[in-house]
């Protein structure tokens, strides 16, 4: 029986960097770019029919990956002039992160770049890839705060060593220019491979060669590894785009896996673009060469009121709702003897069946007294004084990170 993920996304930030640590993994990524990683203002230019005629219309990307195949929709003229030009991506960009248009795998892209772990960019825009690399260093100088930038600085000289007591900037540039850039219907990208062009209405098989090729570059880079530092290799592909993910999930498996049986693939489905707390139908450990794909996850409502769907409220070791949207802190009506105070709109609840409830209290000496506890309180106050008023702090009960998992709808 699969088990619920329970942590907090602090904790799993700590626990994947203790696990990629102690694992001697190479992680490497590969990510779209539009609604995956941000959210684009840019459009694309297209026809609608009605009861008029053909009416031109500009669509987001997210929008357009709803209605590409719809009849009563194509391209027109110029449709994605907005995605080859470099002005118009440094400028949407700088609109996306100056607004925090973050896209379900923001987070995951960070902290990859953070790892100093490899990253692919497969996009199915059309700018020279050095266009996406620039985008790189705004994505960095607009997100990343100093501790985060030291943070990757050490961590790419602990992954590349020859770089130690370089000059930061060139060590940045180093690593960044290391990336794969693939803008699939660029003309240097069809160029490069030999294809007779690519449209980003249909991007699925020119996606397909940028992730063989990625893949084959980090195996090669991996083996060089082996021995030494890392021992085993996962490449996640992440896409919002439910063609493309329809598309690359049977050439993983059918070839992919054949051509390089010892790694590990994952694919991330973003085309939700939300994240909810989950119940996953099955666990995998990690294996060599092994793709899982998790095709039902349980999300049902939270405790809140209202309740809400895939929510973080919780009961408590009393049975309150706490957590999430409630104000309620967790385990807060347990007193210092570990008794719960449950009060109802009759008063309180005997939840020990003593006769008491949960009401005992740090006295003037600064022990628990009263309640189950069988302790009279002293004569004392905090300061020493007989008969005395002063009191010692109240202590504040705190949240136990109980935590909560999360994952992905598909």
């Amino acid at each position: 029986m699969a088990k619920q993920i329970i942590i907090t996304k602090e904790q799993l930030k700590l626990i994947g960097g203790i696990l990629e640590e102690q694992s001697n993994n190479i992680r490497a990524y590969s990510f779209d770019w539009d609604d995956n990683i941000l959210k684009m203002p840019t459009t694309i230019k297209m026809l609608k029919n009605t009861s008029d005629g053909w009416e031109p219309i500009e669509v987001g990307t997210d929008e357009f990956a709803l209605v590409r195949d719809d009849e009563n929709y194509k391209l027109d003229d110029g449709a994605f002039d907005n995605f080859i030009d470099e002005d118009a991506f440094l400028n949407d960009l700088k609109i996306a992160l100056e607004t925090n248009s973050f896209a379900p795998s923001f987070d995951k892209f960070k902290e990859a770049l953070i790892y100093a772990n490899p990253i692919s960019i497969i996009t199915a825009r059309g700018h020279d890839p050095q266009t996406l690399r620039k985008g790189m260093d705004l994505v960095i100088s607009h997100t990343f705060n100093e501790t985060e930038l030291l943070e990757m600085m050490d961590n790419i000289q602990q992954v590349f060593p020859e770089l130690d007591g370089n000059d930061p900037e060139l060590i940045l540039k180093t690593y960044l220019d290391g990336h794969e850039y693939h803008p699939v219907t660029s003309t240097k990208f069809t160029e490069k491979f030999g294809l007779e062009g690519g449209s980003a209405a249909n991007p699925e098989e020119n996606k397909k060669i940028a992730l063989r090729d990625y893949v084959t570059k980090i195996v090669h880079k991996a083996g060089e590894m082996v021995g030494s530092k890392y021992n085993k290799l996962s490449v996640g592909f992440s896409d919002d785009d439910l063609g493309n993910i329809n598309a690359i999930i049977p050439f993983i498996k059918e070839v992919l896996q054949v051509e390089f049986p010892d790694v590990n693939f994952t694919v991330y489905d973003t085309s939700e673009g939300e994240y909810y707390y989950a119940y996953p139908t099955e666990n995998y450990d990690y294996q060599s060469g092994s793709f899982n794909i998790i095709n039902s996850l349980s999300v049902s409502y939270d405790c809140a009121d209202p309740p809400i769907l895939g929510g973080q409220a919780f009961y408590d070791d009393c049975g309150e709702c706490s957590g999430g949207t409630t104000t309620h802190i967790a385990n807060s009506d347990i007193d210092c003897n570990g008794d719960c105070a449950i009060y109802t709109a009759v008063g309180c609840v005997d939840t020990t069946g003593n006769g008491t409830c949960g009401d005992a209290y740090i006295d003037g000496c600064n022990e628990c007294v009263g309640g189950e506890t069988g302790n009279e309180p002293c004569s004392e106050d905090c300061n020493g004084d007989e008969g005395g008023e002063a009191q010692a702090p109240a202590t504040t009960p705190t949240e136990t990170p109980g935590g909560q998992g999360w994952a992905l709808p598909t």
